[in-house]
């Protein structure tokens, strides 16, 4: 975390007036400074460490419909491919919430999950709930990491078809 970019030609950011002077973009800036910069990183409960990193997120409860589920900070940490980010009972999570209509509308596709994703050997758990959720993770099938996302049922994919034959599986 301690290092300096140095560009020749950095870019330049603007705002324009009529956002940057908006009230609700306002607020959503002070929430967002507020969530990352105060308590995201230094304040809450944690399910996870990971071993080496510079920076250990935390989960928020109280913040969670405000943030649409961004703060389960320490989940994101743990797994920052993953679409959903309240893991367990009671982790509100607005967004995923949202991504699962999305995809019953047939508007989203590709959704990864933990369970989905490569083992870290840095990752670690740190309570019992993250340690069954761990647990859980390393016995579940996990999909071929060649797979690339695309639209369950095309003409060239169905739920119910095998991955194994599918060309945009394979």
């Amino acid at each position: 975390m301690h290092c300096a970019l140095e560009l020749d030609n950095p870019p330049t950011l603007f705002l324009e007036p009529r956002i940057a002077n908006d009230r609700f973009y306002g607020f959503l800036e002070r929430t967002w400074r507020l969530q990352q910069l105060d308590f995201a990183h230094n304040n809450g409960r944690s399910h996870y460490e990971i071993t080496n990193a510079a920076v250990q997120g935390k989960n928020i409860p109280f913040t969670s419909l405000l943030t649409m589920g961004e703060s389960w900070h320490n989940n994101h940490h743990a797994f920052p491919g993953s679409a959903r980010l309240g893991l367990f009972a009671g982790e509100w999570d607005p967004g995923w919430w949202l991504m699962v209509a999305l995809k019953k509308c047939g508007l989203v596709w590709g959704i990864v999950l933990p369970a989905a994703l490569p083992p870290r050997a840095e990752l670690h758990a740190v309570d019992a709930a993250g340690d069954a959720a761990l647990a859980r993770m390393r016995t579940a099938i996990r999909p071929r990491s060649t797979r690339t996302p695309h639209l369950a049922g095309s003409a060239q994919h169905s739920e119910t078809s095998n991955c194994e034959d599918c060309p945009h599986c394979a």
